[in-house]
């Protein structure tokens, strides 16, 4: 949903590696849509602005879609991938992220 949100804001460019190093580097807690809010609005995103994005049509769409299809395809945690529908694989799985770029590799090739 994040990125969805920062495309329709326009700000994707300039938010993305802000969120992710907040979110994975700093392990900020931003899940809420008052964390979320809270955040866009410190980066220079009109508070309004941000409320009327986040409680869009398109957002709540797109947010529905990208639930169910985790749901449905089993990803559990992130970095996950999926292979032509049929094989899911993750870090977890495979032991490093090099691991799963190789089992990806190997699988999309099988494909």
């Amino acid at each position: 949903m994040h990125s969805t949100l920062q495309k329709k804001l326009g700000i994707l460019d300039s938010i993305h590696p802000k969120l992710f190093n907040a979110l994975h580097v700093k392990k900020e807690k931003i899940y809420t849509e008052k964390q979320i809010g809270a955040f866009f609005v410190d980066h220079g995103v009109d508070e309004d602005v941000f409320d009327d994005v986040y409680h869009s049509f398109e957002i709540d769409v797109s947010v529905r879609k990208a639930m169910s299809l985790t749901r449905t395809s089993g990803i559990g945690g992130v970095p996950s991938m999926i292979v032509n529908g049929q094989y899911r694989t993750s870090v977890r799985n495979t032991g490093s992220f090099e691991n799963l770029l190789n089992v990806v590799d190997h699988l999309a090739t099988k494909e």
